[in-house]
């Protein structure tokens, strides 16, 4: 039997996603949020972002993480803009800018996040304990970051909550 308008739509699609994540199946789950972001989800493209971020149901590429996240920021979708600011705020696929992250986490939060206000609060406590990282310049790539390795804070501390990921994967609301 054709499967009906309704088992291809969208949020059909993506409660099938949603499914295999609960299953612990990531590429099965990978190939409907995939299906679901080329056809415009916000959501979506926002959990295939996370997927290429943590190699969930596909191979870990920042790159496209950044991407798919950038996709769905466009639509003002607030857990991208958050893990947008997860990408800049580590440097995943993309030059690492506390400032930048900073300016993404107030975007998710303007947007209703609330684990968004705790990275606005959390990385603005991390900036107080590290003076030296100055705000870069427009149109002045030769200034230098520090690196998070040379920081007290490891990427595995700013991973496991102080600079979130909580919720950076969502369901449909």
């Amino acid at each position: 039997p054709q499967p009906s308008v309704l088992d291809n739509s969208i949020d059909a699609i993506i409660k099938k996603a949603q499914g295999y994540d609960n299953a612990k199946q990531y590429d099965k789950a990978f190939e409907c949020y995939q299906t679901a972001a080329d056809l415009g989800s916000a959501l979506a493209q926002n959990n295939v972002g996370y997927a290429y971020l943590f190699g969930e149901g596909t191979a870990k590429d920042y790159a496209n993480a950044v991407y798919w996240f950038e996709k769905s920021a466009a639509q003002n979708f607030a857990g991208a803009y958050n893990n947008l600011g997860l990408c800049y705020s580590n440097g995943f696929g993309v030059v690492q800018d506390k400032y930048k992250a900073l300016e993404c986490y107030q975007k998710a939060a303007d947007l209703g996040s609330k684990k968004a206000l705790e990275n606005i609060e959390a990385i603005k406590r991390y900036l107080e304990l590290h003076p030296e990282i100055k705000k870069p310049l427009d149109n002045h790539p030769e200034i230098p970051q520090t690196p998070i390795s040379q920081t007290s804070i490891s990427p595995a501390e700013e991973l496991n909550g102080l600079i979130g990921l909580d919720n950076v994967k969502q369901d449909v609301m």
